[in-house]
């Protein structure tokens, strides 16, 4: 049997994306001219760094407030990093529990922090996954699409990189993982429920399902 292994955010768990989605949830005013190509870089690398656990959400906002020039504040950044958890995606924990009580064994791998863990981890269908199934980037000290976490998830799990099927919402990630010989697929973060997550796992052979919807 493979190892099923679930991204969270735009997965399983609904998030937002991007600074203007968590700006407009948070009420901060943001044009969209000030994600620049040179900040969206900033901020791109600035988020790898935190999520692999090397800085604290204080230094991460401040980073950014500087390279922004000032246009958000500190504090600005902070209140858009609490925006950007939505909840479980309706029907979540349901597909975990089949896809296991198939006889899969389900894991998952997220870039993600410590503070948003703390909620994360509450979260039904996280809960029903084993402890030492949960790959965390800011716990292993790297974030996707970095070769090393996945080299990683096959060295705490001990299964081959062809037993790995991988789901995940971020075409950088899916590439990466298919490059390390992972069976990953791409899932669209803007839907309604985990109908695509499901047949998706069928099409990959993991099970089959006896009812749909």
């Amino acid at each position: 049997m493979p190892l099923v292994v679930f991204d969270l955010g735009g997965v399983l768990v609904r998030i937002r994306h991007g600074l203007e989605a968590c700006a407009q949830a948070a009420g901060v005013p943001f044009d969209s001219q000030w994600l620049t190509p040179e900040r969206a870089r900033l901020l791109n690398e600035w988020m790898d760094t935190y999520q692999a656990g090397k800085v604290d959400l204080d230094t991460l906002a401040g980073k950014l407030s500087v390279g922004f020039g000032g246009v958000l504040t500190r504090e600005d950044f902070v209140t858009l990093h609490n925006h950007i958890l939505v909840g479980a995606y309706a029907g979540a924990e349901g597909l975990v529990r089949e896809v296991q009580a198939a006889g899969v064994s389900v894991a998952i791998l997220s870039n993600t922090c410590a503070i948003h863990w703390e909620e994360l981890q509450d979260y039904g269908a996280i809960q029903v996954v084993a402890e030492e199934l949960r790959y965390l980037s800011f716990e292993l000290g790297y974030a996707k699409p970095s070769d090393v976490i996945f080299e990683c998830v096959e060295r705490l799990s001990g299964r081959e990189a062809c037993d790995i099927v991988f789901l995940d919402d971020s075409e950088m990630h899916v590439a990466a993982a298919q490059a390390r010989g992972w069976k990953a697929a791409l899932i669209s973060a803007e839907r309604e429920g985990m109908r695509e997550v499901a047949d998706t796992l069928e099409k990959l052979g993991v099970f089959q399902r006896e009812t749909k919807g």
